[in-house]
């Protein structure tokens, strides 16, 4: 079994001693999650800094489709001919573990977490 086979673990604080960052799957409703077809808000801490929050949104190219089919219907967005998504957005192909660690992983590396997440006024405790 990959970790991309693994069922999320949502609504908790994941730390890893091998990594420099922690977070959280944000998922408030009832119905289970679609790692294929839907969005996620992921808080983020850096360990160096655990009072600062960052969050950003995984969307699946799929939840991308769907929207523009949406639209296409509702007559939003030129009738689907595009959509606009904030900076702080990122594009998956399916929600998991390993794709959000490796983006994680790759903005903290780049730089880019601050750049293009925002920091959270929300504050979730730490378990």
């Amino acid at each position: 079994m990959t970790n991309s086979d693994i069922e999320l673990s949502l609504n908790n604080w994941i730390f890893q001693e091998d990594k420099n960052f922690g977070y959280n799957l944000f998922w408030p409703y009832a119905e289970k999650i679609n790692p294929r077809e839907d969005s996620i808000d992921v808080y983020v801490v850096l360990n160096k800094d655990k009072e600062k929050q960052y969050i950003g949104t995984f969307i699946t190219v799929r939840k991308i489709r769907s929207l523009l089919r949406k639209f296409k219907k509702t007559g939003e967005f030129a009738g689907g001919s595009y959509v606009h998504f904030p900076k702080e957005e990122m594009i998956v192909r399916t929600i998991n573990h390993e794709s959000i660690e490796r983006t994680l992983e790759n903005l903290i590396k780049e730089g880019m977490l601050e750049e293009l997440f925002i920091v959270s006024t929300a504050n979730i405790p730490y378990d």
